[in-house]
């Protein structure tokens, strides 16, 4: 099946390369770009980008990510209101005669989608339940005068919606009478924009038209997460980097994960240790173009204690992804120690209660930052103040603070999330792996 990506830079924008698209700076916008491709190209010989002139300019010629073909055709959609920015998606879909699956630009593999999935006339990622947006889309437009079409009738509280992170399949005229029928609602919906929600109107073009189009026509639709439809529209999880390769294999870093300064200083430590080459070049490119970047050892010059931090945090992110690789087994035996560039406050609080509060040098704001501890890891890292000691005895120390009952009821529960805490600190730089593998 073809792989394909698409995008469309925002005509209103003068500067392309200062577009943060909804992330929380910049560079995490086109880290996301590379960081997706190349991990599709680990799995896929060929990735399709469906661009227009700009993105061809920034995403091939100047970033030179790995895409096999480029079709520069969504200049075509530059008569269209930059609000509508669904509309590329679904423009591209429109041009695929074969098997496809779109790809966003926020998704992450790292394993392949599975050959059953593949072979379905319609592919989502996942049916969603009870979200507003679409509800509140339709709404809106009926309280303005808006055109609604028949079909989205079909819509309401207790209809399952489709999330489009990943959608396609091998109903490709499906696909054309959707596309049509998108930009006939654009269209037809352009007087009334100023006076919608332009984020609820773009999940009902995008995601709400399909879904309604694929139920109306009585087209099975076949999900890359089959176990559940999500009712949760923050999509608790979806995007936890810190686990990734070993326990997570997909991430689709939606709506306010972009925001989100961990999950954005994940993926750009996670594209900087597995494809350094497209990491510093998008550094390089958003220096040159006067981008504010949120990291900020790369808009002023460090001192040398921070240029040493920097490589020690490439090192740490290094040894943690090879400590988590191992089995459980091993992991349990391995030792910790806390961190020599840490340091760790108690004061205590008007309730008379212990608190602490670690403080550790960030690199991307050139200066401390502080992570008030919860009970869990304050008896975690207490562990390791003294000397380096085994993960296993520390969690074992650890779960002697609290409900004996509850703790041998469900041991490896506990297990689990003390190792998840670990690393966290670990990832935080409050800890350090004793020998790096």
């Amino acid at each position: 099946m073809k792989i394909i990506q698409s995008f469309w830079s925002n005509p209103a924008i003068e500067s392309p390369l200062h577009n943060a698209a909804g992330w929380l700076s910049a560079e995490y916008h086109w880290m996301a770009w590379a960081l997706s491709v190349a991990q599709l190209r680990q799995f896929y010989e060929e990735v399709e980008l469906i661009t227009d002139q700009t993105g061809k300019a920034i995403l091939i010629d100047t970033l030179q990510l790995p895409y096999t073909h480029v079709k520069v055709v969504l200049d075509e959609l530059n008569g269209y209101p930059s609000k509508l920015w669904a509309l590329a998606k679904i423009h591209a879909y429109s041009y695929q005669s074969t098997p496809f699956l779109h790809v966003d630009g926020d998704v992450f593999i790292w394993e392949q989608f599975s050959k059953a999935l593949l072979n379905n006339r319609l592919i989502v990622q996942n049916f969603e339940f009870g979200f507003v947006f679409y509800t509140s889309a339709l709404a809106q437009l009926r309280s303005v005068g808006g055109f609604v079409p028949d079909y989205l009738d079909v819509i309401n509280p207790h209809f399952l919606t489709c999330n489009a992170g990943i959608i396609g399949g091998f109903d490709t005229d499906f696909f054309k009478e959707y596309a049509q029928k998108v930009k006939t609602f654009a269209r037809q919906n352009e007087p009334y924009l100023d006076l919608l929600d332009a984020r609820n109107l773009n999940m009902l073009m995008e995601q709400g038209i399909f879904s309604a189009l694929a139920s109306q026509k009585h087209i099975p639709v076949c999900c890359q997460m089959q176990h559940l439809a999500i009712a949760d529209s923050s999509y608790p999880g979806l995007a936890n980097f810190g686990a990734v390769p070993h326990q997570t294999k997909f991430i689709h870093a939606l709506g306010d994960f972009k925001r989100q300064p961990e999950t954005c200083r994940h993926l750009a430590r996670r594209l900087r240790q597995d494809y350094p080459e497209y990491y510093y070049r998008i550094v390089e490119a958003c220096q040159a173009a006067g981008v504010e970047m949120d990291c900020r050892y790369y808009q002023h010059k460090p001192t040398e204690a921070y240029q040493a931090h920097y490589e020690r945090d490439v090192r740490q992110y290094r040894a943690v992804q090879d400590l988590f690789g191992l089995p459980i087994e091993s992991i349990l035996h391995q030792n910790l120690y806390f961190s020599p560039h840490a340091q760790l406050l108690e004061t205590t609080t008007e309730a008379g209660n212990l608190q602490q509060t670690l403080l550790l040098p960030d690199i991307f704001a050139l200066a401390e930052k502080s992570m008030v501890l919860d009970p869990l890891n304050m008896v975690l890292l207490d562990a390791f103040l003294e000397q380096s000691t085994c993960i296993e005895a520390a969690i074992a120390a650890a779960a002697s603070y609290f409900d004996q009952a509850e703790i041998t009821a469900d041991f490896a529960k506990f297990q689990q999330l003390a190792l998840a805490r670990l690393q966290e600190l670990l990832y935080a730089g409050a800890l350090e792996v004793e020998i790096y593998f």
